[in-house]
């Protein structure tokens, strides 16, 4: 047993060899009744016939008897005489396995003895049928020399071959032999049901992470909206949400992801260690990683903690601290003050870079595992609106339950990352939706937005909707509701206007078709702002520009008409530049206002009209 000490948090760590192997008796452990004794001897290199041979023991109790399992070699010069005998074993290219190489030699050997009579056994053989020649030549070697040597088989001999169907003659086979051993050896025992119970709970450290109100959502569907030859891939997921919850256009979707595989190979790589080896953590108030019982490395790391957080300087003098005194002068510099914010900062050193570009630190897995932040929920504005995605369905217990779908509307985070060296970012969350096919399960739940990120009451009410790539998600949502409203109701909406900014308008337009659509039913007047290309007879131009040219019919629509603003994209960026924007229109339409008179006047409207929904 290997153990691994840390520090900082206490965390210890042990880490077991896996000591069973071939030859090693071993009994199930399960009620054994009245039960008769039987031996159960296979030979196997690639595990085929060990497995069968487990499927064996663990069916051994339902019909009355108890098996002890060994490999065939264990069993050479010592066959009993007293309790029948299952014989499991491969030919590889006409030789015995490893495990199987004396018990075949010593029956050759003593062929002409009859030292086995008074045994009963039975021979299950498996081959491939490519070595035309030798094709199940050792199991029917093996079953030839018994019957030489006095022993009786029970059964009739069964053969398999794994080119083709590896389950059928095996259970052809075995319910033929358990029912010839039980009239051989004259048990009346009850055969038992073979069902196999489990328990399946949510795992605690779900909740931990995401908490009370996470849930199972179910995907309907994820399917690509382009936008990755200029820019991040973009995406369209459908979510079933879980039952008993609800969502306003708006809203989010908490989503708790899981990690990249890929980051989750470099840890593996970096410590030495295999994702099925499994890990006991004791000594922590860390309740997102403290197990119960040993859990596997693979499903630790991938589903509880953060590996891509940036390192910070006390976690850099650590790391050199476990460096040899002759190798730390780039860790101490890279933990200094100038360095750490000029090369570290920017380019969003993780600890697993900085071990990577570090071999010789010699940090324990344990001070590393204790480092870590908890995988934190993401959170995604909902893309649709339920009025437009609800319907009912009959549960079994004979009552009505709403069923709701949201959709989520994301980047795809896979691009080069800023440390260098080859290395690609893979954002956490969205990596992690962009893998999930249409029926898998994710941890999710609604989440309700500022209470003024939502369409007014009136849906006569003007809106203004400004967003650029993804924070195009809540206003879709927006213009799904009132076309709803309005093709259900037949009733009369409001004017709205959709300032979308993106690259290229036939690239990264996303959902163009479906805004043509809405446009053309009278929903939305779509201003698509193209920075790269622009559709003929249109300028290329960003969202704040456009906004401009049309600062008039704005300012109308927002003093006279009531309109309320909606922004939705990053915070330095798009809502910086509309908020300045604004200003800029509300003192070309008050001539003589001053910018501080400007801002005061952006800052009222914020608390009613002018609502934001931003990123960094």
């Amino acid at each position: 047993m290997a153990s691994l000490g840390g520090t900082g948090g206490g965390a210890t760590i042990t880490k077991e060899a896996n000591d069973s192997g071939p030859g090693k008796a071993k009994e199930a452990d399960v009620p054994t009744r009245d039960a008769k004794p039987i031996i159960i001897l296979y030979g196997s290199n690639a595990g085929t016939c060990k497995s069968y041979a487990e499927d064996l023991e663990t069916n051994a109790s339902r019909f009355g008897f108890k098996a002890n399992v060994a490999s065939l070699d264990s069993a050479t010069e010592h066959i009993p005489k007293d309790q029948p005998i299952v014989i499991i074993e491969p030919s590889y290219e006409g030789k015995p396995a490893d495990n199987a190489k004396k018990f075949v030699a010593w029956l050759e050997n003593n062929a002409t003895s009859k030292q086995l009579e008074g045994v009963q056994y039975a021979v299950f053989g498996v081959g491939n049928s490519d070595w035309t020649h030798t094709y199940h030549r050792i199991p029917k070697l093996t079953d030839e020399l018994l019957e030489k040597m006095g022993a009786k088989r029970f059964t009739e001999t069964g053969l398999v071959n794994v080119k083709g169907d590896i389950m059928g003659p095996w259970e052809k086979w075995s319910e033929q032999m358990w029912n010839d051993l039980r009239k051989s050896s004259g048990t009346t025992t009850e055969v038992l049901g073979g069902q196999l119970q489990a328990d399946i709970t949510p795992p605690k450290f779900a909740t931990y992470l995401g908490g009370k109100d996470i849930g199972y959502g179910v995907v309907k569907a994820n399917k690509s909206l382009g936008g990755g030859e200029v820019g991040l891939t973009k995406k369209h997921m459908e979510i079933e949400l879980p039952p008993g919850t609800s969502y306003r256009s708006g809203d989010y979707i908490v989503i708790l992801p899981m990690n990249s595989i890929c980051n989750v190979r470099r840890v593996m790589k970096r410590f030495d260690l295999s994702p099925d080896d499994n890990i006991a953590i004791t000594g922590t108030s860390k309740t997102f990683i403290a197990t119960e019982a040993p859990t596997s490395i693979f499903d630790l790391l991938m589903t509880r903690v953060e590996l891509s957080t940036p390192i910070s300087q006390k976690q850099l003098q650590t790391l050199a601290e476990a460096t040899p005194e002759n190798k730390r002068a780039k860790l101490l510099e890279l933990a200094g003050d100038e360095t750490y914010k000029n090369e570290v900062i920017p380019k969003r050193y993780s600890i697993l870079d900085i071990l990577e570009d570090h071999p010789n630190c010699q940090l324990p897995f344990a001070v590393y595992l204790d480092s870590l932040k908890p995988l934190s929920p993401r959170q995604y504005s909902v893309s649709s609106s339920p009025l437009a995605n609800v319907d009912f369905i009959q549960t079994p217990e004979g009552t009505t339950a709403q069923r709701l779908i949201a959709s989520l509307t994301y980047d795809v985070h896979d691009e080069a990352a800023w440390s260098g060296d080859n290395r690609r970012f893979h954002g956490v969350a969205s990596t992690y939706l962009a893998r999930q096919e249409p029926g898998e399960k994710i941890r999710c739940f609604p989440r309700p937005t500022n209470i003024n990120f939502h369409l007014p009451t009136d849906p006569t009410v003007p809106i203004i909707m400004v967003c650029a790539g993804t924070g195009l998600a809540p206003m879709r949502g927006f213009i799904q509701e009132r076309a709803t409203i309005k093709n259900a109701r037949n009733a009369k909406v409001g004017p709205a206007i959709l300032y979308f900014g993106c690259r290229h308008f036939e690239k990264d337009f996303i959902y163009s078709e479906e805004l043509k659509q809405w446009e053309a039913d009278g929903v939305v007047s779509v201003r698509g702002c193209f920075s790269k290309v622009a559709p003929e007879g249109q300028k290329a131009q960003r969202v704040p520009d456009r906004m401009w040219d049309e600062r008039k019919e704005l300012a109308e629509l927002f003093g006279e008409g009531g309109a309320k603003v909606f922004i939705c994209g990053s915070a330095s960026k798009l809502a910086k530049s509309t908020a300045e924007m604004c200003m800029k229109i509300y003192r070309d339409t008050f001539p003589g206002k001053t910018e501080d008179d400007a801002l005061e006047w952006l800052e009222k409207v914020k608390e009613t009209r002018y609502v934001s929904d931003v990123f960094e």
